[in-house]
């Protein structure tokens, strides 16, 4: 996998944040189960670059999922929440 100008967010939650989240991973990994498929694999980085590739894991399970695979646009909470996160870290 190339990872050229891939860019790389750090940064801290609280503990009251982190405690949140992992809350929500729990109560919401499943609900990417139902994410649609995209009718063909195409992936954003093949024009744009944007490729984005979450992964989580909860006491119980593990996901993975990108806008390779599935339409992210809109409507996913945990999703919605994990951007929110992101772009407070920046």
């Amino acid at each position: 996998m190339r990872q050229e100008n891939v860019k790389r967010t750090t940064g801290t939650l609280s503990k009251a944040e982190a405690d949140q989240f992992a809350a929500m991973i729990d109560a919401e990994i499943s609900t990417l189960e139902t994410l649609p498929s995209k009718p063909t694999r195409s992936c954003p980085s093949a024009s744009d670059g944007q490729d984005r590739i979450y992964r989580f894991t909860s006491r119980a399970k593990r996901a993975e999922v990108s806008n390779c695979d599935v339409n992210l646009a809109g409507g996913n909470a945990l999703l919605e929440r994990t951007d929110q996160l992101i772009k407070g870290l920046r």
